[in-house]
């Protein structure tokens, strides 16, 4: 037998390297590691004719079947089932993205929410990004690369349980700096910088999260080269980070800001080629990123235009009204941001939200919420939360419950996720202390989710 196997062993090195196999995982004494006992296991099953080991499925059991097996040996090939990842160091397959939650001892997998009910109990539950996939209902945040990514801001740990906490919360992410104009090329016309942007791309599309592209027309944080473009220069340049973006995520964009806050301010667009040209140039921008991607929802975004009394709201409808019939463009949602407010009232602010949809024909999207704990003058708030962020809780879900439930909106996206770095003071759904700590708003949005009707029909 020792002579055989010895034999068979010279014919497989014999044997040239085009018909080397790659097949999963030639494991015959499925120990989790490819080693020499594979290959006695597999010399057994040529004398017995044991087509169950016919690793290579060619009909046969014979010498290919030990040449793929040899060609693993040494590595580890254990298929670990869906939320589970090898741990090369014990050979065993651990909990992918695991989370202590509370103090009963609960690990939540990569599918759970560690969720604080209102007695201050922790356990897993479902993922609120789950639950809203089933209900076809769109909730995000900002994404950070900084928080993503072990740095300065994170160290691994910190990270990985950011990535964990975003994907069970989030089924749109918006970067929050990564694909504006001056993140991505912030030095000349000839350089990008996509690091920090493929890092939050990829993440989103490797969990099924769909993006926002944020702020490309935008006044600010624009590349300081472009002062001194004449205004041809600055479109052309525009169109190439346009374009550039567009192909290297091709199919990976859901929605696109076109032009973020455009009230009250000034463009270097419009310095450059007046009024009519920014506008123009706009329409034409719509209809490049249209015609790479026809799916691309673009949306208009501003601030300030919450209340139906503000006199915004008219200044930014003339603008959009303008914008598309006398230009051209194409502008599909219409974007409320919700900065800096405490109060929310479905039928005062939420009507005035459905209104706006009716008579435009446009849907539309609550693209920034936020609001710091510490902002609230006054709010009825469950005394066993803390007055704060009891309040906070409370706002977060009265828009939340209307937004859900109301097929007008599009999605409900926070602008905020985590204190540790939130533009807006204590604005996030864990507190910055050693343990990013969960703060009772969540809690409130998972609840929401939960008793929110279905939006697949």
């Amino acid at each position: 037998m020792i002579k055989e196997f010895l034999v068979l062993l010279f014919f497989i090195a014999a044997l040239p390297a085009a018909l080397a196999f790659s097949t999963e995982c030639p494991d015959a004494k499925n120990d989790g590691v490819i080693s020499v006992l594979d290959l006695v296991r597999i010399v057994k099953a040529i004398n017995e004719n044991d087509l169950a080991f016919d690793i290579t499925d060619d009909g046969a059991i014979n010498i290919m079947d030990l040449r793929a097996v040899a060609d693993k040996i040494g590595t580890s090939c254990i298929a670990c089932a869906q939320g589970f990842v090898l741990d090369n160091a014990s050979g065993k397959c651990i909990l992918d993205s695991p989370e202590n939650c509370g103090p009963n001892g609960a690990i939540c997998n990569y599918k759970q929410s560690c969720i604080v009910d209102y007695s201050g109990v922790a356990a897993c539950q479902k993922s609120i990004s789950d639950i809203a996939r089933e209900k076809c209902i769109k909730v995000g945040a900002i994404m950070q690369y900084h928080l993503m990514v072990p740095g300065s801001y994170a160290d691994s740990e910190s990270a990985r349980i950011y990535r964990k906490r975003m994907n069970n919360f989030a089924t749109i992410i918006t970067p929050e700096n990564e694909l504006k104009w001056g993140s991505v090329q912030p030095y000349n016309k000839d350089s990008f910088d996509f690091t920090a942007a493929d890092a939050i791309m990829n993440f989103a599309y490797d969990n099924n999260i769909e993006v926002k592209v944020h702020a490309p027309i935008w006044y600010s944080q624009n590349p300081l080269w472009v002062n001194g473009l004449n205004c041809e220069q600055l479109k052309d340049a525009y169109r190439t980070y346009v374009t550039t973006v567009l192909n290297r995520y091709k199919g990976k964009i859901q929605y696109w800001d076109l032009v973020n806050e455009p009230i009250g301010h000034d463009f270097v667009y419009q310095d450059k080629c007046g009024y009519s040209g920014f506008l123009g140039f706009a329409a034409e921008i719509s209809k490049l990123i249209k015609a790479s991607d026809p799916g691309i929802i673009l949306i208009v975004n501003e601030y300030g235009v919450e209340d139906p009394y503000n006199e915004k709201i008219v200044s930014l409808n003339n603008w959009i009204n303008d914008l598309t019939a006398n230009y051209g463009a194409i502008v599909d949602q219409i974007g409320f941001q919700y900065h800096f407010k405490n109060s929310f009232t479905a039928s005062y602010e939420g009507g005035h939200l459905s209104w706006w949809a009716a008579n435009t024909g446009k849907k539309i999207a609550i693209t920034e919420l936020d609001a710091g704990s510490d902002s609230f003058s006054g709010c009825a708030s469950r005394p066993d939360w803390g007055y704060q962020e009891g309040c906070q809780a409370n706002y977060y879900g009265s828009i939340a419950e209307f937004a859900f439930a109301n097929r007008s909106v599009s999605y409900l996206n926070f602008w905020t996720f985590w204190d540790k770095s939130s533009w807006v003071v204590n604005a996030g759904f864990y507190r910055n202390d050693a343990t990013a700590s969960q703060k009772p708003s969540l809690n409130v949005i998972w609840q929401k989710i939960n008793n929110a009707p279905s939006r697949c029909a």
